[in-house]
């Protein structure tokens, strides 16, 4: 509870100290219904964190997929900005087989994002073939 009681404070301070200085940030408020109404399945995630800063600014809130009409895999990742500026950072998606071999794709170049202060967005991919059935979205911090 004390730690609790310290990150409050600690936070409290960084928000005021911000707004002293007169450093203006874009925070956005959002308004969805309580319950989903969506036909997807909710996916349970494994997630490997190797950038701890990146994390904590850019995190997986939720995945789900769902396959499309063609047979293709359809993933909505929910992705949220845990900080009160900007955040801006890449992704790359890399698509597997039902044997879990790799899917070799032409373009497997990261592809920029950024996302306002506390802003909760979406990345939809779509699987390549239908013969893809699972996925590896990797995160990175942008470069500039």
């Amino acid at each position: 509870m004390k730690l609790a009681n310290l990150i409050i404070r600690v936070a409290a301070g960084a928000a005021l100290a911000a707004m002293l200085a007169g450093c203006a940030t874009r925070t956005v408020n959002t308004v969805e219904p309580s319950a989903p109404g969506s036909d997807g399945r909710m996916v349970s995630f494994k997630k490997v964190v190797t950038d701890r800063s990146l994390d904590r600014k850019v995190n997986v809130a939720a995945v789900n997929a769902l396959a499309a009409e063609n047979g293709h895999l359809k993933v909505q990742v929910e992705v949220r900005n845990l900080t009160n500026k900007r955040q801006r950072f890449t992704y790359r998606v890399e698509w597997f087989d039902a044997h879990g071999m790799l899917i070799r794709q032409p373009q497997a170049s990261a592809i920029a994002r950024s996302l306002e202060g506390r802003e909760t967005g979406y990345i939809t991919i779509v699987a390549p073939t239908a013969e893809a059935k699972d996925y590896r979205l990797t995160f990175l911090e942008a470069l500039n």
